[in-house]
């Protein structure tokens, strides 16, 4: 049996009086009857659609001022590094048992070493964009969507950088840049590289809030905490 595949042309187009025009300049025009698939942002289809089929966007306080966070780094030339560089790792060793890597690949026991941070309350900026968001994470929720948002200020350890931060993408750099020599690039996603606390004590991934159930929170799924326990909501746009 012949298996039938169909073939697609991609088409980046713009929507300009009421036509969609190609990047040429064209009109758009296509065979009487075919049937196409549009991929639109969420801001320009809701002017196209009814409200209710975009999902409603809402701001969640994740932690709180004082909650910690830890940054994994995988650190392998520990002779090329100064003694107290080295005092603020928290080896593997110290760490086994207590970290659920859940959908993080590619990390060894033996690399992967911690380095904590303490949030601070939300800085005088923040709370003029976000009135109720004291500090900690704020997460955005939208239908089944979870994205990091914002983070409170936090300080990296003695002699890394002295300055305030609030950016965990930054820190991370900053941190890879110090501890991972033998890397060539210093990126890496948040939502495997920072790790939470949860109320059973073992440290998660951010990337388990993604688990959550935007539609009906109530617990997330790997970490089966009460999302009461973790968010308290902020404020709904």
């Amino acid at each position: 049996m012949t298996e039938e595949f169909e073939k697609f042309v991609r088409i980046t187009v713009t929507f300009k009086n009421g036509v969609w025009m190609t990047s040429t300049g064209r009109k758009l025009t296509a065979v009487e009857g075919t049937t196409a698939e549009f991929l639109l942002p969420a801001e320009a289809s809701s002017k196209l659609w009814p409200q209710r089929e975009v999902p409603a966007r809402k701001l969640y306080q994740f932690l709180a001022p004082g909650a910690h966070l830890m940054f994994a780094l995988r650190v392998r030339q520990h002779d090329s590094l100064a003694e107290p560089l080295l005092q603020h790792l928290i080896p593997p060793q110290d760490m086994r048992g207590k970290v659920e890597w859940g959908s993080v690949k590619g990390w060894h026991s033996t690399e992967a070493h911690f380095i904590q941070i303490t949030l601070d309350a939300s800085s005088e900026e923040q709370r003029k964009k976000t009135p109720d968001f004291t500090g900690g994470v704020l997460v955005e929720v939208r239908g089944n969507a979870i994205k990091v948002m914002d983070v409170s200020p936090f300080t990296l350890p003695k002699g890394i950088s002295g300055k305030k931060l609030i950016s965990l993408n930054h820190a991370f750099t900053i941190l890879s840049e110090v501890y991972e020599i033998h890397r060539a690039a210093h990126t890496g996603s948040i939502y495997e590289t920072v790790f939470y606390q949860g109320s059973d004590n073992r440290w998660y991934p951010l990337g388990h809030l993604r688990k959550l159930d935007g539609t009906d929170i109530g617990k997330t799924v790997l970490a089966q905490e009460e999302t009461a326990d973790l968010f308290s909501e902020l404020d709904e746009h």
